[in-house]
């Protein structure tokens, strides 16, 4: 009896013991987990900002910390794609798609993949098997859309937007896709009556933005900053608005005030990358250069986390052969982002201008893309 007691004993101790131990383990399994997950979040937000070779090195290190992790994230295919290491991408899709099937997330991956290559025929066709397998994920529409549009096979892409429309009568992004095939084929007539549809149908701020493009197409201005002032008092926070009612003025050519209203973006929306490099690019077509340089001159010390611009300030000295303050600027792109090969190209141009071909021939060497 005795002896049956103590072996009952060791067992329920040595239960309690494994229980203890893959407990431990799932925490520090968990623990893992976390830990890749910042790194990705780190690499995600390296891309954001154009560091890519800190978003390299943190992809390697989740790698090393857990494949399996780094790899199924949701945030691997961004990161592969910001590298621009599309094959790689491309591969790791195609081998969670054979190891979860059932998944959409990767089929679309492949889509992903081809568009960011450029290789719009791939992605309308990989768009195809999408819908196929997938006949209620919305994605595979939209995608598909967007890839027959960039391969100009818009008589496909009105089929098929019909088809989306009728099985996602709730969902704008469709009757956008719809209206944006209009207006990429300069049927002013058919992106008005579309771009309406978004507008009346979905109170959606894309609607008044289309619309308004389509009558400054069309020359009826009064009419577009009507619809584009209302807009701008529905969607107070939407940067697009801003930016069309300031291309009606300038296209109607009034340029006092098409320089007021681009003013007017970058006083709303200073810390806007597209809003106030648009808005710069508008002052020096309307003649203001300066002006230009002074905003962007002060947006590079506001907007520090990507190379846009920085870009665009080196560019407009560039253009008034200002060469000393161009390679002043294109030396601080390379510090800020040293990826970038334009910040050596044009870095090159600037030294040429004053003269310095050693230095400029020497930067050129200095990136692998920057001499084409």
């Amino acid at each position: 009896m005795t002896s049956l007691l103590t072996r009952w004993r060791d067992w329920r101790e040595r239960r309690a013991g494994l229980r203890e131990l893959y407990g431990l383990r799932a925490e520090e399994r968990e623990r893992e987990r976390f830990r890749v997950k910042d790194v990705l979040a780190d690499a995600v937000s390296a891309i954001k900002r154009d560091d890519l070779q800190h978003a390299e090195d943190m992809w390697i290190k989740a790698i090393s910390l857990s494949k399996q992790d780094a790899e199924t994230s949701p945030w691997a295919l961004p990161i592969l794609l910001g590298l621009k290491r599309f094959d790689e991408a491309e591969e790791l899709m195609k081998r969670l798609q054979a190891r979860r099937p059932s998944n959409s997330e990767y089929a679309l991956g492949l889509v992903k993949v081809a568009q960011a290559k450029g290789d719009h025929e791939a992605a309308a066709q990989f768009a195809v098997q999408v819908r196929k397998r997938f006949p209620r994920v919305m994605e595979g529409y939209t995608l598909g859309l967007s890839s027959l549009r960039d391969s100009k096979r818009f008589q496909e892409a009105e089929l098929l937007a019909q088809e989306a429309m009728e099985r996602f009568p709730n969902q704008v992004e469709m009757f956008m896709e719809h209206a944006r095939l209009a207006s990429d084929q300069t049927d002013w007539a058919a992106a008005r009556e579309r771009w309406n549809t978004v507008l009346t149908r979905f109170d959606h701020a894309s609607g008044y933005i289309g619309v308004g493009h389509v009558l400054i197409e069309l020359k009826q201005f009064e009419e577009a900053d009507e619809l584009l002032a209302a807009g701008r008092v529905r969607y107070p926070l939407e940067v697009s608005m801003v930016i069309e009612y300031a291309h009606s003025a300038e296209q109607r050519g009034d340029t006092a005030e098409a320089k007021a209203r681009w003013r007017r973006v970058i006083d709303r929306f200073p810390t806007h990358v597209i809003g106030v490099t648009a808005a710069a690019a508008a002052l020096e077509r309307l003649g203001d250069s300066d002006q230009a340089e002074q905003v962007l001159l002060e947006t590079v010390e506001r907007i520090r986390h990507v190379p846009t611009p920085l870009i665009r300030l080196g560019e407009v000295q560039l253009r008034r052969h200002d060469f000393s303050a161009a390679s002043e600027t294109f030396s601080k792109l390379r510090e800020r982002f040293p990826g970038e090969a334009i910040g050596y190209r044009r870095g090159a141009e600037a030294m040429d201008g004053l003269g310095r071909s050693d230095e400029a021939k020497a930067l050129r060497t200095m990136h692998p893309s920057a001499e084409h």
